[in-house]
């Protein structure tokens, strides 16, 4: 039993070594990519820290260029000091990959919308956002990857004349999926 065991995880290794040659070498194209995570943010024109959610996908139309949509929703702040009541936003840009084996650094540039609700306020707005993403994804195997980055965003305030900047940071595991042979 335990020779079997053993035997059906030396197959498993060399099958998932066998299928990640294509991104050791550096090949993406066609790799549809998702995951889900926790975004922690800084306002950079407010003291304050916010908790978010959200998660994006990304789909490699040629090795070295792809498209990402994504979504964050706005949780709690880290604090007492409170600034936003409620902030969904929807972003989609394009990306530079340079990809080294199974390391892939990129950067994103993105535009979207942001509907905001700022605490003291009853009244939603929407607003444009830009963004700009920065990180590196790490290929495991065909399937999971490991990703860190780090995220500015642009939106104006809806009640003040000035920006509502923050950072975002995140990182974990994603998931993907080769479309193309």
């Amino acid at each position: 039993m335990g020779a079997r065991l053993i035997l059906l995880g030396m197959c498993l290794i060399g099958y998932l070594s066998l299928n990640a040659q294509n991104l050791e070498d550096g090949q993406r194209n066609g790799l549809l990519q998702a995951t889900a995570s926790f975004y922690p943010s800084w306002m950079l024109n407010h003291k304050v820290q916010n908790n978010c959610i959200g998660g994006h996908f990304a789909y490699y139309f040629e090795d070295h260029y792809s498209f990402r949509g994504e979504i964050l929703a706005y949780i709690d702040a880290q604090g007492d000091q409170k600034y936003l009541d409620k902030h969904v936003q929807v972003q989609a840009g394009f990306g530079r990959h340079f990809p080294i084996k199974r390391w892939d650094p990129f950067v994103y540039g993105q535009m979207g919308l942001s509907a905001v609700q700022l605490k003291n306020y009853s009244d939603a707005h929407l607003q444009p956002t830009i963004g700009l993403i920065v990180g590196v994804h790490y290929n495991v195997s065909r399937f999971f990857y490991f990703f860190a980055e780090g995220q500015y965003n642009h939106t104006n305030d809806p009640e003040r004349k000035g920006p509502m900047d923050q950072i975002y940071v995140s990182g974990g595991l994603g998931f993907q999926f080769p479309t193309k042979k």
